[in-house]
């Protein structure tokens, strides 16, 4: 073949190739944001992430331009530490089961009325915020149940977590009527019942056993005040302390079972990590995990019927 005609080929090629790329779409975007874990940018206002850790996380979120933090998730906010950065804080928790329609709403007018850019979190970044991130854009962007299930998915929300695909999925936009009915109030803390309190508490705890695990059981480098047999005498306490107390006043037999054993295998594992028994330890840490993966694929994780 001539070689001017190869150079065609290739000239060609080359401007399909800048044709594909200027067709493709700018967002989602993930974005690297000091101490902010799983950061996603949805639109030039929208972003999705995990808790902000500190002064350098507020700070750098600020230098990104965020006005307004929107947290999703169940413990409150460092409000104070965020206003040393010019940054206000709104707590607008939702559960691992679904994005209430009534939720999705208020979020979707705190975007539109707040200062931003916007940054909405949960813990980690992976399941909440994407899922209400999501669920903003289809009750008011424009998107549709498909590109809020695939941003999800980009973003890592577990497949376990039905109840916020399923949500996400089958929302419908709301109008201007809806939106403008929407609670305004967008309260910086948001007090939650003494059974969500308590679980927040729960997941901190579990994930300060699960670093110490990684470690041999040792006390992580990176925390040195974290006393794993402490975490688990205090995930035995609180769940005793809403047992004792009926917080959950749940009349299901077997969520009651799971309760109690996951009060049961975090007593063992205290004991074990007091005693210095690696063995026993790893025992009752896969007990205790299993008590609660059990009770959250059927109670936290699904769509719950009213």
């Amino acid at each position: 073949m001539p070689f001017f005609r190869t150079g065609w080929f290739v000239a060609i090629a080359l401007l399909s190739c800048v044709d594909v790329m200027a067709d493709a779409p700018a967002f989602p975007k993930m974005l690297e944001v000091t101490n902010c874990e799983n950061v996603y940018a949805v639109n030039d206002n929208l972003i999705s992430g995990g808790l902000p850790e500190g002064e350098q996380a507020f700070k750098a979120l600020a230098e990104l331009g965020v006005k307004t933090i929107i947290s999703v998730d169940g413990a409150t906010p460092d409000v104070d530490g965020a206003k040393k950065f010019g940054l206000r804080y709104v707590h607008l928790p939702i559960g691992y089961d679904s994005v209430p329609r009534q939720r999705a709403v208020e979020l979707s007018r705190a975007v539109q009325e707040l200062p931003g850019k916007i940054y909405v979190h949960c813990h980690h970044g992976k399941h909440r915020s994407p899922a209400a991130t999501a669920g903003i854009m289809v009750c008011s962007m424009g998107w549709s149940g498909d590109q809020a299930t695939d941003f999800m998915k980009q973003a890592g929300t577990s497949p376990n977590y039905k109840g916020l695909y399923e949500t996400v999925q089958t929302m419908k936009p709301a109008d201007k009527d809806e939106l403008a009915k929407a609670d305004v109030s967008f309260p910086e803390k948001t007090k939650l019942t003494a059974y969500v309190d308590m679980m927040v508490h729960v997941d901190e705890y579990f994930e300060g056993l699960t670093k110490s695990r990684k470690e041999q059981w040792g006390i992580p480098k990176d925390s040195p005040d974290l006393i794993p047999a402490n975490l688990a005498l205090q995930i035995m306490e609180l769940f005793r302390e809403s047992i004792r107390t009926n917080q959950t006043n749940r009349p299901e037999a077997d969520f009651n079972a799971w309760m109690k054993q996951s009060e049961t295998g975090a007593a063992d594992l205290e004991k074990a990590l007091r005693t210095g028994s690696k063995e026993a330890a790893e025992m009752a840490y896969k007990q205790l995990e299993q008590s609660c993966k059990d009770c959250h694929e059927k109670y936290r994780n699904i769509l719950q019927k009213k």
